[in-house]
């Protein structure tokens, strides 16, 4: 769709065009290391659905959905995220997972990165 930071659902609404003028009811995106859920209704209608952990999609309706940031999450949960679309059954499933941050930590410190870099991953930011 472009090279845009999506963080709300108001600037999502607009890439919901290009969904609808190619037929395209589900767009996975990411870049944000943020999760989120849009949905645009065959009504019409726009919802936010970051919230919730599991989601029925419905067939004729659209959506755009950030799975989080399996590394880096910025959320303020310092947790891997990531989901599980099952296409059989039309239904995402929104994980978090631990991870050995302090190790992590350590390697952004090894390769001489900023130590900014490697405290934000304590608090998921």
């Amino acid at each position: 769709i472009g090279d845009e930071y999506i963080f709300t659902l108001q600037e999502a609404r607009h890439h919901f065009e290009y969904l609808l003028k190619n037929s395209t009811n589900l767009c996975f995106f990411g870049h944000t290391h943020r999760r989120a859920i849009y949905h645009h209704t065959i009504k019409g209608n726009f919802k936010d659905h970051t919230g919730k952990e599991s989601l029925k999609l419905r067939k004729m309706d659209y959506y755009m959905i950030n799975p989080g940031g399996v590394g880096q999450p910025r959320d303020y949960d310092s947790r891997s995220s990531f989901l599980f679309y099952d296409s059989d059954k039309n239904k995402i499933e929104m994980v978090r997972l631990e991870y050995d941050i302090e190790k992590c930590a350590q390697k952004v410190l090894d390769a001489g990165l900023d130590t900014r870099l490697a405290q934000r991953l304590f608090f998921g930011m």
